[in-house]
């Protein structure tokens, strides 16, 4: 009888501590997993594949992309969510799309560079598991539109760089689209229903630029342009490393009405990935990883980590 009730003692004493170490678990997101990411980041994917091939331009920030993970990724993600500047969803649904092949072809959305540009290979897999918990929270949080593809395959905006920062291609990687309408707030209430996937062990990455104007890529810039670039890369910065997060996002759901914003963003495909990573950043602070004041030798360019 006696060892009746201690065997009953040590079970109740079990199962009290057991559910209480679930309730702490619930309570503090990954509390059990060590190897949690609790940072979302946005990083300038560069010019189409030009960092893979050896562009003496791109020398700065395709060094940049080999030291990220030793530097800013403290354990390995159990996966990436990128969400890349180079896939719309249609403006008619009421969500973005996902990638869901396990073994996604690479898409090479670019054109007129070299012959080496169109041979590039890349041998990560793609997560179907993952893609259905993005969709998951996405669902939750009202955007009843998204949805998976499994026959879209990774764009440069997403293979460039991750081959770069995981050259062996061993994280996962799931790619996921803007929504076409292509609304600030959208993005925000995005990262916001993405937030829980940080404790779940999945880097939440943007990729985009914070300058993007291609006819002043393209042309020889005025004072006037270098001058507006330099202020709003400036105020975003300060967006993303001061401000506070009800005013970054307020901040940057406005973005339109910052001094010379359209003009470093005449269309604002290439920074709405930031607008999720932050909307995904929760309270967390915000830092700048990444600075070069004169990519290709004339404009700036910022990326930012946030904890």
């Amino acid at each position: 009888m006696v060892t009746f009730l201690n065997i009953g003692a040590l079970h109740f004493y079990f199962a009290s501590v057991y559910s209480l170490f679930q309730s702490l678990t619930e309570f503090c997101g990954c509390f059990c997993f060590p190897m949690v990411l609790r940072s979302s980041r946005f990083i300038p994917h560069g010019a189409g594949p030009m960092p893979l091939l050896g562009d003496p331009r791109h020398n700065q920030l395709a060094a940049f992309f080999r030291d990220l993970v030793q530097m800013y990724v403290k354990d390995t993600p159990k996966a990436i969510l990128m969400i890349t500047s180079h896939w719309e969803a249609d403006p008619a649904q009421n969500g973005p799309c996902v990638t869901t092949s396990e073994t996604p072809e690479l898409y090479f959305d670019y054109y007129g560079f070299p012959d080496a540009a169109y041979s590039i290979t890349y041998k990560a897999k793609g997560s179907p598991n993952v893609a259905e918990q993005v969709l998951g929270r996405l669902r939750l949080a009202g955007f009843d539109g998204a949805h998976g593809d499994p026959e879209r395959g990774w764009d440069h905006g997403v293979f460039v760089p991750a081959k770069l920062i995981v050259p062996a291609g061993t994280i996962p990687i799931v790619q996921m689209s803007l929504m076409g309408a292509l609304d600030a707030d959208a993005h925000l209430r995005l990262g916001r229903a993405l937030e829980p996937l940080r404790s779940d062990g999945v880097l939440v990455l943007g990729s985009g630029m914070s300058f993007h104007s291609m006819p002043a890529f393209l042309g020889t810039p005025s004072a006037d342009i270098l001058e507006k670039a330099c202020v709003f890369d400036s105020w975003l910065n300060d967006m993303c490393t001061k401000a506070s997060r009800e005013d970054r996002e307020r901040g940057l759901r406005d973005w339109k009405n910052v001094p010379g914003a359209v003009d470093c963003h005449p269309r604002e495909e290439h920074l709405l990935s930031l607008h999720v990573v932050v909307g995904a950043a929760g309270d967390g602070s915000g830092s700048r990883i990444y600075f070069e004041p004169k990519f290709f030798g004339k404009f700036p360019v910022s990326g930012w980590l946030f904890q």
